[in-house]
């Protein structure tokens, strides 16, 4: 999504450039290239601003097949139609072109999706270093003898044995017993945590000195 804002984000500079508003700024319009019509040029910059926007179109049209509207769709109408529009007029039709408008568009658009990608990133990496915080391993009761058991095979109703310096491996409830908890990995308290019977433990956390069945 990055690369592909900044490859809208270059060639809408480059329409603005030779746009009214690049006049505005300059006081004259930049010479043409290779002698071409100035709507021609500003339609061949558009074709790559239109190819990094690709993905709100194939959203768009995903969305109508569910009969459903979203943002996808919003956008590449009003992509969509200032493009074609301009198109038309550069063909012939009176009026005044708007690539620039659409190019505008895509490229805020393109760059919001890259903060909202990159925040999901982070998210994601946060809750990925918290899960690898837990241990590979987990001692469950079963009838009542301790057995080490693979922490992702834990289930719901599981009585699980804490000794003392162990990781807590899964959320989970206090069933008897005390201890002292260590929650800083999670919550960033450095003072360690009274548990008992009906407290609530989380994963990853240190349990300090009691044995706590949970």
């Amino acid at each position: 999504m990055r690369n592909w804002f900044a490859v809208a984000l270059v060639f809408t500079l480059a329409i603005l450039a030779w746009s009214s508003i690049g006049k505005s700024l300059t006081g004259h319009y930049l010479q043409i290239p290779f002698g071409l019509d100035r709507n021609i040029w500003q339609l061949l910059l558009s074709l790559p601003v239109l190819y990094a926007a690709r993905g709100f179109f194939t959203g768009a049209v995903a969305a109508l097949r569910q009969g459903t509207l979203d943002m996808n769709v919003l956008v590449a109408v009003a992509i969509g139609t200032s493009w074609v529009y301009s198109v038309a007029v550069t063909a012939g039709l009176s009026g005044q072109v708007f690539y620039d408008a659409g190019a505008m568009l895509a490229t805020f658009v393109l760059l919001g999706h890259w903060f909202e990608m990159r925040s999901r990133g982070s998210a994601s990496d946060a809750i990925r270093t918290l899960l690898d915080l837990a241990p590979p391993t987990a001692v469950v009761l079963r009838d009542g003898e301790p057995a080490e058991v693979p922490t992702a095979q834990i289930a719901v109703g599981d009585m699980l044995l804490i000794r003392p310096g162990a990781k807590v491996p899964v959320d989970a409830e206090v069933a008897e017993g005390e201890s002292e908890v260590d929650e800083s990995t999670v919550t960033g308290e450095s003072l360690p945590v009274h548990k008992g019977a009906g407290d609530k433990l989380t994963g990853a956390t240190i349990n300090k000195n009691g044995t706590l069945p949970a």
